[in-house]
């Protein structure tokens, strides 16, 4: 058999002093593997893991000059709770050495002490995508007109000039809700290229993007400024037709605004198993056929996934009563006075368990009418 997909957890071995039986069998699995690119994904160790052998720092480091030795192999990296050291060790061993890697997930696992500088991925002809994850502040060399993908945080560095990210259209930024933008990024960052932004944590960085090719935009588990994404959308001039809110911090006002804010939408995805919303604002999403001027929010919508919880206030009429108005007397497109009006295609729910056995009857009617319906259960 021939090995190509690697993943080690040295950490269970440091305890008897068994990292070194790891180091050897690793080898051999890399011979065995010939020629093939190599996955490898890479726990590390830390300090304490690293003092409860005698021999265990000997091991490790044999095991790494193994990995290393193979570096012209790599094709997808993920390297976890690193520490300096290490980091230091790639320096020396893989610069120049990556004709084939294309992927690198890199997350440190050691204090900031001040900038460093990482230039061990500097020469990689096929990188695509690179992430890091940190707090401490690396300077990486990366080829950064190479990448479609880039992400990391809190402590996330970007070159001088965001004209090198030529290729760039996937952006994902991690932050805690504690962290002013200062810290994460110091210029404006402003980017045509830019299709799909990631962002988990404060919304507070968005102040710091124009993005005007944006058209993706998922905010996951804090939601701390509605006018930050106000502002990014109105300064970006950027028309989104996807949006992803996973979040508890909804209220009917906010989701009102946001909707307000993006009348594109054909996707939407809500996220949020408590929620201060109520049916005001299943009204406002309810298209009002016999109105020849219409108020309702989002009527370009042809696609919806909600996730329902415990703490949903929604009636079970008036969610079915929204999702009908968006799939009868609509076709695919209806004309009027205000534009067009796109019919609902798909809707994906998640349900609490034992609960809402109206919603999914009437919802699987409707499958056998035309519309794609997919029901799961919390």
């Amino acid at each position: 058999m021939l090995w190509r997909t690697i993943l080690l957890r040295p950490q269970n071995y440091t305890r008897d002093g068994s990292l070194g039986y790891l180091s050897s069998r690793l080898r051999e699995y890399l011979n065995r593997s010939q020629t093939l690119p190599l996955r490898i994904r890479l726990s590390g160790l830390s300090e304490r893991a690293l003092s409860r052998h005698p021999n265990t720092m000997i091991h490790w480091h044999a095991l790494i000059d193994v990995l290393n030795f193979h570096s012209p192999r790599w094709e997808n990296v993920q390297f976890s709770h690193i520490l300096k050291p290490l980091l230091l060790k790639f320096e020396r061993q893989i610069k120049g050495r990556l004709p084939i890697l294309q992927t690198v997930h890199l997350s440190t696992n050691f204090p900031d002490f001040g900038p460093l500088t990482l230039d061990a991925f500097a020469i990689c002809p096929k990188l695509r995508r690179f992430e890091y994850y940190g707090n401490a502040r690396l300077g990486l060399a990366v080829p950064y007109d190479q990448l479609n993908f880039y992400g990391g945080g809190p402590v996330l560095t970007f070159p001088n000039s965001t004209t090198d990210f030529r290729s760039l259209k996937y952006l994902r930024l991690c932050s805690p809700h504690s962290l002013h933008p200062p810290y994460f990024i110091a210029p404006r960052f402003l980017s045509s290229r830019v299709e799909t932004l990631d962002l988990v944590g404060s919304t507070h960085m968005l102040d710091y993007f124009r993005l005007p090719g944006l058209r993706t935009l998922s905010i996951n588990y804090m939601f701390s400024s509605v006018q930050s994404i106000f502002e990014m959308i109105q300064h970006s001039s950027c028309t989104l037709t996807s949006l992803t809110l996973t979040t508890r911090a909804f209220t009917d006002e906010t989701m009102i605004a946001v909707f307000q804010a993006t009348p594109a939408l054909t996707s939407l995805v809500l996220s949020h198993q408590e929620s201060n919303t109520t049916d005001r604002l299943l009204d406002r999403l309810t298209v009002k056929h016999d109105l020849q001027i219409h108020t309702s929010l989002l009527l370009k919508l042809e696609r919806l996934s909600v996730r329902l919880g415990d703490g949903i206030t929604w009636s079970d009429i008036s969610f079915l009563d929204m999702i009908k108005s968006r799939w009868y007397g609509i076709s695919s497109c209806s004309i009027t006075p205000t534009g067009c009006i796109s019919r609902l295609q798909a809707i994906d729910i998640k349900l609490p368990h034992g609960q809402c056995f109206m919603i999914s009857d009437i919802l699987m009617n409707l499958q056998t009418e035309g519309l794609e319906v997919s029901i799961t259960y919390n």
